[in-house]
């Protein structure tokens, strides 16, 4: 990283990434935030808004997620994990209510 300039380099590129982490960073945290006080609960799941989305945006989005995930394959992984979690956490949710439900 960096070398053919040396270390001030190599601090410049240290800077860019660490400012690259705290945006990623500050951008789920807003987006959860937003989530959050759209739905009125505490943790929300992505695959709400996903539902409301009409058929043709929701083929439209997947077709991109696929293709970015084909073409650069860590951030299709990361992705696929991401989605993983966001449905189970939204099964566990239903799940949660019925029972909840059921007891009532």
């Amino acid at each position: 990283m960096g070398v053919l300039f040396g270390i001030a380099n190599q601090i410049v590129l240290a800077l860019i990434a660490a400012g690259l982490v705290t945006l990623m960073v500050w951008g789920y945290v807003m987006a959860w935030r937003r989530l959050r006080t759209a739905s009125g609960q505490r943790f929300p799941t992505v695959t709400e808004p996903w539902l409301m989305l009409p058929l043709t945006t929701q083929f439209s989005v997947l077709f991109v997620a696929v293709a970015l995930g084909v073409a650069l394959p860590i951030l299709g992984v990361s992705l696929a994990c991401f989605v993983v979690i966001d449905a189970l956490r939204s099964i566990k949710k239903r799940y949660t209510a019925r029972r909840l439900n059921a007891h009532q």
